[in-house]
């Protein structure tokens, strides 16, 4: 969120909060016997077009060496952490133009929409430290109640020497 944003974010919160204390129409004027004003927690809501993050935080990162285990890790996290900005990050810009045309925006809103994940199997068909292509085998069980079971993903991943992670790939 820019500084306009939240510029425009705490005016009409205060805004809201002057109008609701003013009885039909009219003014507001505080005085020394006025009641204090509840403390409110503003809530945000996202624009439609989510932009995409600047920042990768680092919470619940997923270093892992092994192929195999960072799936393992990924699927667990995208469920669990729900860390999306950090997930997120873990595509290489291909990835993310080819499995998600929508930007991060279709990204967040898939995952929102996955209660668990039953992540059944994982075969490396291929690894030379560099590159690496595996197999997943997994169910997702949506929080709307359906069950998508049984689904087989080919994935190809880089490793990223610098972050000591592995990335999803589209070769």
């Amino acid at each position: 969120m820019n500084t306009k944003q939240r510029t425009t974010m705490i005016f009409v919160l205060l805004m809201s909060l002057a109008l609701s204390s003013c009885a039909s129409g009219q003014l507001f004027v505080p005085t020394a016997t006025s009641t204090p004003l509840p403390t409110l927690t503003p809530t945000f809501i996202p624009p439609s077009a989510t932009p995409l993050p600047t920042t990768v935080p680092t919470e619940g990162m997923i270093p892992a060496s092994d192929p195999a285990q960072f799936i393992r890790e990924y699927f667990n996290a995208v469920w669990q952490t729900r860390n999306y900005i950090y997930l997120w990050s873990l595509f290489t810009p291909g990835f993310q133009a080819n499995a998600s045309p929508g930007g991060y925006q279709e990204f967040t809103n898939w995952w929102g929409s996955v209660k668990s994940v039953d992540l059944l199997k994982v075969a490396i068909t291929s690894n030379d430290g560099h590159d690496a292509s595996v197999d997943v085998h997994v169910t997702f069980h949506l929080k709307d109640g359906r069950t998508l079971a049984n689904k087989d993903y080919p994935y190809d991943l880089t490793y990223d020497s610098e972050r000591q992670t592995w990335m999803f790939d589209y070769r």
